[in-house]
């Protein structure tokens, strides 16, 4: 753990977060928020999000990896 490196959320993230939830249709689940912050912190600072969960980041722009998975 000790090469993990934390990201504050700064106001260009929480900006660029909320964004990214007025673009999706749901918005009611916690989780939303959680994966908008995620993805929007990936996005402000150039960074890869690495995930198995593809669906919830559809937005624009976002490099990840796997860029698919095999069911």
């Amino acid at each position: 753990m000790e090469s993990l490196q934390v990201v504050p959320v700064d106001a260009s993230i929480a900006r660029r977060a909320a964004g990214l939830l007025v673009s999706r249709k749901r918005q009611r689940d916690p989780r939303e928020w959680i994966d908008a912050l995620i993805a929007a912190t990936c996005l402000e600072i150039h960074l890869t999000l690495v995930t198995y969960n593809l669906r919830d980041y559809p937005y624009r722009d976002i490099s990840l990896y796997p860029t698919s998975v095999i069911s």
